[in-house]
């Protein structure tokens, strides 16, 4: 026989096994019981009691608890990160103002909806998802392209470009735009130029062949 002292209410016991902590099971189902109330905290943002697994512990070793449940941490951690985002926004347009010599009390300059941007190129690029000319499956048209094609009331041609008169490439004013095309004949035999030369006036001034 084995003595032991239960973990419940302290009274020394024998066994004839070894590794017993409780006299009977009312004892085992009573520890049970204060241990699981023992393991609800308070936290201090909600007020809700809720289990330790559900808090945050600063030292695994130590297990010590901290004074916020998970869901509160998360959401404080949360509102921080935000906060500073907007901190960080607020420095980062502050240092471009004193770069560009703009005063800092100056209200948010927004640019006009659908005027698109300037590539690195120098051409100003336009959103028109399902438009022919497309140079992006997203939707991406340079201006240029855009506001000859409207011009023209069709799409360009695979040989077509735009030219700008003056070379700013992002003055796209249809007075500043001309039709370039890059097609050239094929041969040298007198032939061969006059299908070409048909063909192109086919396409671009049929009013100008004589009906023979």
């Amino acid at each position: 026989m084995y003595k032991f002292k239960c973990l419940n209410c302290l009274i020394e016991f024998e066994f004839q096994r070894k590794n017993r902590k409780f006299c009977n099971n009312s004892c085992s189902l009573d520890f049970r019981k204060k241990q699981k109330l023992r393991s609800l905290v308070v936290c201090n943002s909600c007020k809700i009691e809720k289990n330790r697994s559900e808090f945050w512990i600063k030292c695994p070793k130590l297990q010590r608890i901290h004074h916020e449940c998970k869901d509160c941490g998360c959401k404080r951690i949360k509102e921080r990160s935000e906060e500073w985002r907007l901190k960080e926004r607020i420095r980062s347009r502050n240092r471009e103002r004193v770069k560009r010599g703009i005063p800092l009390d100056s209200p948010l300059l927004k640019k006009r909806d659908g005027s698109g941007y300037i590539d690195q190129n120098g051409y100003r690029m336009l959103m028109r998802p399902g438009h022919p000319n497309c140079i992006t499956k997203d939707g991406r048209i340079a201006e240029h392209t855009f506001v000859m094609s409207k011009h023209l009331g069709r799409p360009l041609f695979k040989n077509e470009n735009v030219h700008h008169k003056n070379g700013m490439r992002s003055d796209n004013r249809i007075e500043n735009l001309e039709l370039w095309i890059r097609k050239q004949p094929y041969g040298q035999r007198v032939e061969d130029k006059i299908s070409w030369c048909v063909d192109f006036l086919k396409q671009y001034a049929p009013e100008k062949l004589r009906n023979d």
